[in-house]
């Protein structure tokens, strides 16, 4: 009874979200970019097998980190010096442990 509660209190935040397409499980493990990372590597891997490219582990994880680093470098405005100081809630290692659950 506890989950269908707990259902019932979140229903407007998971009404709000916007998981990408094919995403089936919705978890609060991810920060709004991480999320947006993955949205975004989905679209570039589906670019790629269009292409006919061969996509690897090590080429998804190192896409993953550079799309990563760009929208956490825009979301700071940019500014070098306030991104090293963010908390590490905001870091990201494209490891084999998120490439298995990616």
């Amino acid at each position: 009874m506890s989950t269908i509660s707990t259902i019932l209190k979140q229903k407007e935040t998971i009404k709000a979200l916007k998981p990408s397409k094919g995403i089936t499980i919705i978890s609060k493990r991810c920060s709004p970019i991480i999320e947006e990372m993955e949205r975004l590597l989905l679209i570039w891997i589906k670019d790629r097998e269009i292409v006919g490219d061969t996509i690897t582990e090590t080429v998804i994880c190192k896409k993953a980190h550079a799309i990563f680093m760009d929208l956490k470098e825009v979301s700071s405005g940019g500014d070098a010096g306030e991104s090293s100081t963010k908390s590490s809630s905001d870091d990201f290692k494209a490891s084999r442990g998120w490439f298995e659950k990616f």
